[in-house]
This record gives C-alpha cells, structure tokens and sequence, in this order.
C-alpha cells in the first residue's frame, strides 16, 4: 500500500501544489526563527567556554568586597607552584585639565597582569607605563568615548580621586572586555601601585579585590580550588574557575534566548494555523480527485496515507528550509556583535538547537493538520457526482484524537526543556492553547451576538453580516488566523513600551539626581558644607553603608541553599548593607516589629520580604554574613516590602547599630540638584572630596534606557516573524474558502446581484472580522503584556494606548485590503464554467 500511495501522492503533486506553498513556508518562517535563536545561543556560550581561562584572567580568580585578600593567600597559592597577580576594581570620578568630570570604572593593576592576552592600546603599547618610575608620574589608560568626552590627547595630566596621572592613550581591547558596560563608569587602567594610600582604597568603601591565578601546563584547577577550601574554611571569598568566568553575561544570553525562544516557539504555533489552513485548501482543490479515487477503490486509509505523503514532500522541505536560515544565523549576527562580545566565534552547525528545532517544525505540523486530513478522508465516492467538497465537521475518531493528544504532549515537554525556566515555559504552552480557545469561544459568541442583530437595510452589508453567522461562517477562521499573530506584536510592543515608558519617565522622576559613595563618616560637615556652598543641592539623604557576604541561610550553608534562580542574585557576591536605630523614612514593614531605639543585644537584621517569600524565610529565622572577615549571625526582626523602583537608598539588609556601628564603614547620600546645576554640585564635592564619588542618576538611567531599547529592538525583530507568520496565516485563511466563494458569487450572480454588492458584503465580511480580531488580540496581548511586566520585571504596568488604537487599525487594513485583493480575481471567474462543472457539463 505504501508504494502504491507514493506513486499516486507524486503523480497527483505534478499536477499543482497551491495551497501547499503556504505549508511550506509557515512552517519554514517558525522553524527558522527557533533554530537561528538556538543556534546563537549555542555560538555564544561555546565562544563563553572557549575564551574561559582568558576572561577569567587564569584558572581560578578570587574576589571579595569586604577588604584586602591576606598575604597567605597568595604565597599559599605560590606554593603550590601558580603564577598570581592582584587587581582592585572602584570607581572614581576623573577630572580632565578642562575641569570636565566623568565617573570611571578603574581597574588597578599589579604586575603581571594580564597573565593570559594582551591589551591593546592607542597609540601601541602604552600598557607598560602605567607604574610609576624614576623621573615620571603614574599613567593611565581610558576608553575612547571617556577620552572623547574629556577631550583628552595623550600626555595630558588628568586627576583620579586626588591623584595625579598621565593620560597615556585609550584602550582598544583587554582580556575581560566581554559584557564591558559604561553604565557605572567609563573603563579605565592603572598601575595597582598609583592607588596605595588613596583615598580611593579605603576600608569600608565600594572596592573589589581580585586575584588571579595560573596554574603550571597539566595541573587540575578543581582539585587546587578543593584543597584551597580546606586550607581556608569557611572563607567568605568568591572563588570562579574559566567555565563560570562569565557568568552574568552567560545569564544574561541564556534569559534573552528563552524569552525569544517563546516568541519563535509562537511564530511557529501561529504558523500551525496557516498549516492548517493550507492543507484545508490544498485539500479542498482536490476534492473531486479524492472522489474519483474513493469510486476506484481507495479506502480512507489509502486516501489519508497519499495526502500524509504529499504533505511530507513538500512540508519537510519547509522545515529544512527553516534549518538552514536559522543555522546560518550566526554567520549573520555574531559580527555584528563583536563590539559588545568580543569573543571568538566559532562558525559552525549545532545540531542540539537544529533537531529542537525540526522535532518543533514536525509536531506541530502535525497537530494542525490532522482535522483538515481526517476530514478530506471522509469524503465520499458519491461526492464526485455533486459538489465535491472537504466536509466542516466530520466525526473524530478515538486514535487521531489521542495522535493529537501525544502530539501536544510532546510539544508541551520539548518547549519545557529548551529554556532555563520550565515553569514559565508551562505557563507559555497553558497561554497559547488558553489563546487558541478564546479565540474560538470569542468568535462563537459573536456569531451568536450578530444573529440576534436587526438586519441593516442595505443589501450588501447585510449579506456580509449574515455570512459571519451562517454554517459556512468564516469568522472562527478569520479570528485564529489573524488574531493569533497579532497577539503575539501587541504583547511585544506593551512590554516593549512599559520597559521604555519606565526608563525614560517614571524612574527619573522619582529618582534622586546624584548617589555619593565613599564618603567617611568624619568628612559629612564637609561634604555638607559643600553641597550647601552651591545653593543648588537639597533634599539630602544618607546612610552607613558596608560590604557583606551571606554564608548561610537558616544554619544552610550557600553552596547547599538553592533558592528560585531570579532571586539568587544576594548569594552570587557581596552585596550592600546598613545599619540603622529607627526605620528609614518610606520604610513599610510587612511582618514583625522594628527594635527599640537603644537596643541592645542579639544582632538583628530587617530583611526584604519578596526576596524572604522566595528563599522561604520567617520572622525568626536566622541568616549568617560576614561583615569585614568576621562572621555575624542575625535574627530576622522583620520583613519589610523595598520599592526598589524608587531608586532611593534602599537595603536589602538593615541591621541593628549593635555591632555594626563600631566597624569601618562609609555613607552613601542620595542629593536632588537643581536642573543645569548638577556639574556645579559635582565639581564642588569631588574638589572638597576627592576620594569621594558622584553618580549621576539621570545619566544611569538614559543608559539603561538605550540598553532596554536595543534587546527591545531584538525580541521586537522576534515579534515580527510572528506578524510574518501571521500575514501568511491570513492568507491562507484566504485561500481555504476560494471554491465556496467562487460557488457563492456564481449562485449571487445568477440571482441577479452585481459585482459591486458581492464585493460590498464581502469587504463588510471582512472589516467586521478585522475589527474583532484587532479587539481581541489587544485585549488578550495586553493581558500577556500586563503578567510579564508585573511578575517577571515587577514593574507597574499601565496600557499603551496608541499600540491598541495601531493594532485595531493593521488588523482592519489588513485583512480588507488582502480580502479585496483575492476576491478580486474570484469575481473575474466565469460563472458559466462552474455551472457546468456543478452539473457535469
């Protein structure tokens, strides 16, 4: 049977493929969006793990907030035969000859560094006069947008928090680039030797020290990190080998392509519908050849094998079609992202993210057209002697139900294990079948609503309406096709919106203008006095601020807690904490009781409680730091809620002053400056202060705001293969009812209607679908948009309203324009040719 079905499946292909055509390419525009995705991924994180040990600057890296790592440590690590070399990371404002300032991110460097690569600077080899020599001062190294903002050429004397220094020439490229920000500060290199004794390393202030280690050819650096373990117990240091030497940048990739994952993933489901719509037309064009078949013999199982077939010949090679976009799409985008992953990128086929891919392609082909399938199998042999047709509703029967069933399973758990969050992969597959079924039940009760309307007086209209409510109803069609891909934009373009709306408006108007770091509590009269100088700065807020490191949760130690991964950020490294008698101003506590004014006793800590609800956590449980190399146990006192979009000074720990108080500490302020102001309030703190540094607010944020815009732009570019998916869907919605609608104007036409009413109700037919669908998709996309902006970015979310008003208007354009642009030529057939084909003429 097999053999003879593919001699009658090829046979009968040569004779026309329309309606198939939009299979292919639905399916080849999903599974294309999908494998490119994937395989970036996987082109991203090989080139990650390749340049591991380069990133990391050696084999294992330490690194620590809470003060300098001990001399043991590194003679220890000597011992056991590896190269080491120091650096410290701060930030500093710097002050070019023209008295313009910048804040900096500085590296100090100790000699050595880098013991893997090289930097490469402008003009050449200007790295190796950093140190500070005989008869010249200490140099400096900037990046070139600070060098081209400060105006600077080299030679010039710049100053670092009160140190004097050489501008030497810009960077050009460094060993740990990758993920480089300038949100918090322009890159810059100096000698590790030109900071000793500065201001700018100081206990208590905003430093990180780091030790790089490399070890001899042939020396395990996981057995060496094991034995460091037991040499140090109990260490509050971070200590990374080359695999998690980027890690933030390896999370961040692996969050993007989940979340454009999705979106491929709903490409390809709206996609489906056009599956399903094309095998409807393909089907229904060849009708009466599956009537003549069946009067020749063919059994329902030959006629479904041969349609299996044909759909296989044309439908895999939409799939490999997808395959082959998508794995070239690392060829395409990597170069383009060299400027901010400079990184090797390996060029190449990754077969993971591509058989995902086609197993995706296949399956959900198969869910979408085996309804159409099992409907054109129950066509008849006696069809061939009336209008043969493809049947609306055919009884299902128990094994294609339980086929699609599997299908879906399976589809369900694929799409569950291809992204780092299975839940919110669950809560994607739940929202795209809930999608499905409103749209289904949505169209239902319009029809229903339209029925019991009073019919207008003009003919074409309603003749239009009364083809939305009549058993031929297009409108369910009409609703999933377009309906779907527009969901999809409109969920994309709200989040889009409410990210932006949030950077660009409602964080800057609530945010204060300047964060001060590293003040010393004994320099407040003076750093007060001059913000008071200036007569532009007021509203002045501040706080102690230390470095600490969690070491366990409730007697669990870290390294064995496993709280959610979106809320594991305080374990990953030092994090920020205070200390306070009263609760700060805005403070809100949602469990327990604030400590009295003179409290003494027990050290107690006032927690975050959306964090304390993820991790589990209770008035009354405990939470170990270390605080300057010493280890402190706290009993949570009380959770309070953070509005961390405040951008206030904001904790996630507040102690008790009993014992903190006593440690070397700094303080942070918050300031308002008057506008056009804020250069004189900063000039005058870091010219009174120089080790302390000012953050501009307003600039953070603008940063942040293009950085939203860019990966916006990406998942935009997501979202519209969906749309693309969409319009083909449309299409072939479209196309799926070309015979009824040639038979209907044949019949109009013969009753005497004019073209010109045919169109009319079918353009009515048409806008009135366009509408609902533009409604319904806003309504449901706002909701998907409202879920994700609240739970997952915690963020308020307010509807845009343009995106709905532009969403309701494509929607209507669009499907009139493709309604009057394929009915056109349905009007130009002749209705003699089908009448005689209806009577056998």
């Amino acid at each position: 049977m097999i053999r003879l079905a593919w001699r009658l499946a090829w046979r009968d292909l040569r004779g026309g493929k329309r309606g198939l055509l939009i299979v292919l390419l639905c399916l080849g525009v999903g599974v294309a969006s999908v494998a490119g995705i994937g395989s970036l991924r996987a082109a991203l994180q090989q080139g990650i793990s390749q340049s591991g040990r380069t990133i990391l600057g050696g084999d294992l890296a330490l690194s620590t907030g809470l003060g300098p790592l001990p001399t043991a440590v590194s003679a220890w690590f000597r011992a056991h035969g590896a190269r080491v070399t120091e650096t410290v990371d701060t930030r500093s404002i710097l002050v070019a000859p023209s008295g313009h300032r910048l804040l900096a991110a500085v590296r100090a460097v100790g000699p050595g560094w880098p013991m893997l690569g090289h930097v490469a600077t402008s003009p050449p080899d200007q790295f190796a006069g950093l140190p500070p020599g005989p008869g010249h001062r200490p140099g400096l190294l900037l990046a070139p947008t600070g060098a081209a903002t400060l105006g600077l050429h080299p030679g010039d004397i710049v100053t670092l928090g009160g140190v004097k220094l050489v501008f030497r020439g810009t960077i050009r490229s460094t060993p740990d680039s990758i993920g480089d920000s300038q949100l918090f500060g322009v890159k810059a290199f100096v000698a590790l030797k030109s900071l000793a004794g500065t201001p700018l390393i100081q206990p208590g202030g905003l430093v990180s020290f780091g030790l790089q280690v490399l070890l001899p050819p042939g020396r395990d650096p996981h057995r060496l990190a094991v034995a460091f373990a037991r040499a140090f117990p109990g260490n509050p240091w971070r200590l990374r080998g080359a695999a998690s030497a980027a890690r933030g940048v390896t999370r961040f990739v692996d969050q993007a392509a989940m979340f454009m994952t999705l979106l491929g993933l709903a490409a390809l489901l709206v996609g489906g519908i056009g599956v399903a719509n094309g095998v409807d037309a393909w089907l229904a064009a060849r009708a009466r050849t599956i009537a003549t078949l069946r009067c020749l013999g063919a059994s329902a199982r030959l006629i479904s094998l041969i349609n299996i077939i044909q759909l296989l010949i044309l439908g895999v090679p939409g799939i490999l079609l997808g395959l082959a976009v998508g794995a070239g799409a690392p060829v395409l985008v990597l170069p383009l992202l060299r400027g901010v992953l400079p990184l090797p990128h390996p060029i190449g086929l990754y077969p993971a993210p591509l058989l995902l891919s086609a197993g995706f392609g296949l399956l959900v082909g198969l869910v979408f057209a085996l309804p159409p399938l099992q409907r054109a199998a129950a066509i008849s042999g006696g069809a061939l002697f009336r209008s043969a047709s493809v049947a609306l509703q055919v009884p299902r029967s128990w094994r294609a139900i339980a086929i699609q069933l599997i299908a879906v399973l399976v589809l369900a758990a694929l799409a569950v294990l291809s992204v780092p969050r299975p839940l919110l992969a669950l809560g994607f597959s739940g929202g795209a079948i809930a999608t499905l079924l409103l749209l289904r039940l949505v169209a239902f009760l319009l029809i229903r609503l339209l029925s019991v309307l009073p019919a207008p007086r003009n003919a074409a209209i309603a003749l239009g309406l009364r083809r939305l409510t009549g058993p031929a109803s297009t409108l369910p069609l009409m609703l999933l096709s377009a309906g779907a891909g527009l969901t999809v934009m409109v969920a994309v373009a709200e989040i889009r919106s409410n990210l932006l709306a949030e950077f660009t408006h409602a964080l800057p108007a609530s945010a204060p203008g300047f964060y001060f770091i590293d003040i010393q509590p004994h320099d407040l009269p003076t750093f007060e006095a001059a913000l008071k100088s200036t007569g532009a700065a007021h509203h002045l807020a501040f706080m102690p601020s230390l470095r600490a490191r969690i070491m366990a949760v409730n007697g669990v130690g870290v390294a064995q807690f496993r709280p959610p991964e979106q809320s594991a950020w305080p374990l990953r490294s030092d994090i920020g904490f205070t200390y306070a008698a009263a609760p700060p101003p805005g403070t809100h506590i949602t469990a327990g009781q604030w400590w009295g004014q003179r409290y003494h006793g027990p050290p107690l800590v006032s927690f975050d409680a959306r964090i304390a609800r993820q991790w589990g956590l209770r008035v009354g449980d405990t939470i170990t730091v270390n605080v300057l190399g010493r280890d402190f146990l706290l009993r949570i006192a009380n959770l309070r809620r953070i509005d961390w979009q405040s951008l206030q000074i904001n904790f996630l720990m507040i102690g008790t002053p009993d014992p903190f108080a006593g440690a070397p500490h700094t303080m942070v302020a918050t300031v308002e400056a008057d506008r056009g102001r804020k250069g004189v309030v900063l000039a005058a703190v870091t010219d009174a202060l120089p080790g302390v540094t000012g953050i501009d607010v307003s600039q953070i944020l603008r940063g942040l705001a293009g950085l939203i815009g860019e990966i916006a732009t990406a998942i935009s570019a997501v979202g519209l293969v969906a749309l693309l998916a969409g319009g083909l869907v449309l299409v072939s919605a479209i196309a799926a009812g070309r015979d009824a609608r040639i038979a209907e104007a044949v019949v109009l036409k013969t009753l005497g209607a004019a073209a010109s009413q045919i169109r009319g109700a079918w353009l009515t037919e048409f806008a009135v679908a366009g509408g609902a669908a533009g409604l319904i998709a806003a309504s449901i996309g706002t909701l998907a948009a409202d879920l994700v902006v609240r739970l997952v970015f915690h963020l308020a979310f307010h509807v845009p309203i343009g995106v709905v008003l532009i969403t309701l208007g494509v929607s209507i354009a669009s499907m009139t324009v493709l309604g009057f642009a394929a009915t056109a030529r349905i009007l130009r057939h002749p209705a003699a040719a089908r009448l005689r084909l209806e009577t056998g003429g």
